[in-house]
């Protein structure tokens, strides 16, 4: 019986991630399509960038073989159009760079997916 509900549990968050992405993602900045066949999250997580700081680096976890197809970046703390993002798929490395500096912290939230079966 636990693992009946453990198995329609998965399935409930899996449905619920594809239809996420699907119709509900919102990205300042995305690179890929979310919409592959059996892709799933890998990456989810949050940077800040000091008040004053200009460029940011984050480099995306990578195992033999992997093929990122999606990639989604969220700025808090300035316009979109104060930032300029990029995405090196080959060297797994998400860069931002902030146009002009704010005297605030800027929230970075960086989600990708990966291909996979």
């Amino acid at each position: 019986m636990e693992f009946v509900l453990f198995v329609i549990l998965v399935f409930a968050i899996s449905s619920l991630e594809s239809l996420y992405f699907q119709f509900g993602i919102e990205c300042d900045f995305s690179f890929g399509d979310p919409s592959w066949n059996y892709s799933k999250v890998f990456f989810d997580k949050e940077y800040s960038m000091e008040p004053g700081e200009q460029k940011f680096k984050a480099i995306l976890p990578k195992t033999r073989g992997q093929l990122i197809s999606f990639v989604c970046v969220n700025l808090e703390g300035t316009p979109k159009e104060n930032a300029v993002v990029d995405f090196k798929s080959l060297f797994h490395v998400v860069k931002v760079h902030l146009i002009e500096p704010v005297d605030h912290e800027v929230r970075i939230r960086i989600l990708a997916k990966q291909h996979g079966y």
